[in-house]
């Protein structure tokens, strides 16, 4: 199965291919993910023990402060972030970790708005567990959804 073309408004370029994981709470990088190995470590949050590593991550937003771009900045340099970060809503921090580690020389993670209308569409292709079944692909301002091999 596979969905037509999503367009997104892209605020951090680059190409990205990985597993759909579409949370169900915002999350906060700061504290709520282990920097060392990529897992969801939030005690409260229902993904808890979940992966972010290569996957494409769709949320309504980070919350906590400041601080989750480094923290997510971390996750990109060490190789245990998401392959890409897609918001409902605009948020900052993916956006300045994404161009921070551009900026070192490490590699372009996509950042970008998705319509809110949409939510519905993306939630049926991810569990909401580790191993979901689908693959985006995002690539220029457009995501593809996949059923992987």
């Amino acid at each position: 199965m596979t969905v037509d073309p999503i367009a997104i408004e892209l605020f951090a370029p680059g190409e990205a291919k990985g597993r759909l994981l579409h949370l169900e709470e915002p999350l906060s990088f700061w504290g709520g993910v282990d920097l060392t190995s990529g897992a969801i470590i939030d005690v409260n949050h229902p993904q808890r023990g979940c992966s972010l590593i290569d996957v494409i991550l769709v949320m309504d937003q980070t919350k906590g402060s400041t601080a989750g771009a480094g923290a997510l900045l971390e996750l990109i340099v060490s190789g245990h972030g998401p392959a890409g970060v897609f918001t409902y809503d605009p948020d900052p921090a993916p956006i300045a970790a994404s161009k921070t580690a551009a900026m070192l020389g490490h590699r372009a993670m996509p950042v970008g708005l998705i319509s809110k209308s949409l939510r519905p569409v993306l939630k049926r292709f991810g569990p909401g567990v580790d191993g979901g079944q689908f693959v985006v692909q995002c690539s220029k301002n457009t995501l593809r959804v996949m059923e992987s091999d």
